[in-house]
């Protein structure tokens, strides 16, 4: 017991009260007590904190021995100061059951007579500790102060934890019910943890024990549910007076609070600025940029170019890819965020449009980053341009990703792709400025868009390495059916499927197909789409475009 606690020797000491002690002897005396508070409520360690007196007139209790001893077991295993028992209404006296309890417990038992209400007991108390707690006050104010100080390390949350744990002698952690650890000063038994806090999810404190250690907990955010964050603190010591420990976690868990919507703001604009200056290196014109200066500030966020950085791409396999599944690439976004951010990646990424950009400081990262993504959404693919030596470069190592990842809308066999995967044709197109293929390529492209069925025969003919058995089987055709579609696209064409230049120009062109006719929309996958109204549908431009 501190100096100047107000104690149950205190209060017994009130006259006008005429207060019994039924239960724990001389050295109930000197039990401190915090408050009191009136339940008659099931499991009423809930609703009471440790050092608390509980009162009660047991209107549940009554015919209910098992009740009565089971009230004594949980008030001593909370930490209660002891039991006010109002008697008169409900009992003639303390029932026997009960008393037997508290005295094999050792545990303070004061009868109340039906002459004293409740209230003038709680407010004898509460008067009584006013004094006491303006000295709580005022070292809780100066514990706020020390921990505030933390904002400015490098790493507040950690320090803050540090700083509270030094206080209380205990490991302090911040996590959630679904079993996330943001933060901790020592090992904390994760599971029990959370199978005591679920029965505490809408309460604004929670105190329990587990194996021998006293937990306690609070909400760190006004929001509820399995990612709520609580400040949870373990202590060895499971009896005594916790209050010193309970009134700093509600000190310090709205600091902490406030430092993680801090950090969202932070990160917000962090990401913010990433966005804009990864826009700007694909954007900008280089020869009328200062790239010294856009160097500079890519530099600035950590991205250093070289041999082992690539211009990633993620983009749904065809144009209604995203859409017609249950993926926004908000989600795919935000996912991008988390995993860089939590890898320590430096980065830049913008969402635009319809495919996703990211620059990350490492192949090691990119690469093993593309697999699991495509693996959580598998809708998806990603195409990693050649190495970007310098800022300059970054430009066309996103081309590069974009041909892959246009060239894997042709092959359904794969979700990822390098530059350097890509077939020789392939890469010779990235060395081609798009406008100058557009002048030949557009019109073949823009016939074929206009011509679904055909364009679907297409696409199907080559991602089956020009079996026509197998093409049609993957887009649910007869063999006859698909060459008939075939050989009216060669009517159109004016020239024959069978000559290698043909074959190699058709298979640019649906390769860049995106870029050439990006306004239009049409399904790749397999039996999907086109129907067969238009089979005998004359194909535009004749034998107009000429290869």
């Amino acid at each position: 017991m501190a100096q100047g606690d107000y104690t149950l020797a205190d209060l017994l000491g009130e006259p006008q009260l005429k207060l019994e002690l039924l239960t724990g002897g001389r050295e109930a005396l000197s039990v401190p007590l915090v408050g009191a508070h009136a339940i008659e409520l099931e499991h009423p360690a809930k609703w009471l904190d440790s050092g608390w007196m509980m009162l009660t007139m047991g209107v549940r209790l009554r015919n209910k021995p098992h009740l009565q001893r089971q009230l004594i077991a949980e008030l001593q295993e909370l930490g209660a100061s002891c039991l006010g028992f109002g008697v008169g209404l409900s009992f003639k006296s303390v029932p026997p059951a009960l008393l037997d309890e508290a005295k094999a417990r050792n545990f303070p038992v004061v009868a109340v007579p039906e002459d004293t209400q409740f209230r003038d007991i709680t407010r004898a108390v509460f008067h009584s500790t006013v004094g006491i707690e303006s000295a709580t006050f005022q070292r809780l104010s100066s514990i706020q102060q020390n921990l505030i100080r933390a904002f400015a390390e490098d790493n507040p949350l950690e320090s803050i934890l540090q700083r509270l744990g030094r206080l209380v002698h205990s490991t302090v952690a911040v996590m959630s019910l679904d079993g996330q650890v943001d933060a901790a000063t020592g090992t904390v038994p994760v599971a029990e943890i959370i199978a005591g806090l679920s029965e505490y999810s809408q309460f604004m404190f929670a105190q329990f024990d587990v194996t021998e250690r006293r937990i306690m907990a609070a909400p760190v955010t006004a929001s509820r549910g399995p990612s709520a964050r609580w400040l949870v603190v373990v202590s060895r010591q499971t009896t005594g007076s916790h209050e010193l420990p309970r009134a700093a976690i509600q000190v310090t868990a709205p600091l902490i609070d406030a430092l993680m919507r801090l950090n969202v703001t932070n990160t917000g604009q962090d990401r913010a600025v990433r966005q804009a200056v990864l826009d700007s290196v694909l954007d900008d014109d280089p020869e009328t940029t200062d790239m010294r200066s856009l160097s500079a500030r890519v530099s600035a966020l950590g991205v250093e170019v070289g041999p082992d950085v690539r211009t990633v791409v993620v983009k749904g396999r065809c144009h209604d890819a995203v859409r017609h599944q249950s993926t926004s690439l908000e989600d795919v976004t935000a996912w991008l965020y988390g995993h860089l951010e939590s890898l320590g990646a430096r980065y830049l990424l913008s969402h635009r449009g319809s495919e996703i950009v990211f620059v990350a400081n490492a192949s090691a990262v990119s690469q093993p980053l593309a697999r699991e993504l495509v693996g959580v959404w598998p809708e998806l693919v990603v195409g990693l341009g050649r190495p970007a030596a310098t800022v300059a470069d970054v430009r066309t190592s996103h081309r590069d990703a974009q041909i892959a990842v246009q060239h894997l809308a042709v092959q359904h066999d794969k979700k990822v792709m390098t530059f350097d995967d890509l077939d020789v044709v392939t890469q010779l197109l990235a060395e081609v400025p798009a406008e100058r293929f557009a002048a030949t390529a557009a019109p073949i492209a823009q016939m074929l868009a206009e011509n679904p069925i055909q364009l679907e025969a297409l696409r199907a003919f080559f991602a089956n390495n020009r079996d026509v058995k197998a093409a049609a089987d993957s887009i649910y055709l007869h063999p006859n059916t698909l060459r008939y579609r075939l050989e009216r696209l060669e009517h159109a064409l004016g020239r024959s499927l069978r000559e290698p230049a043909v074959t190699a120009s058709l298979y640019c062109v649906l390769t860049l197909m995106d870029d050439l006719v990006p306004s239009v929309v049409v399904s790749s996958e397999q039996g999907g789409g086109v129907g067969s109204s238009g089979e005998g549908q004359p194909l535009a431009g004749g034998r107009l475009v000429a290869l």
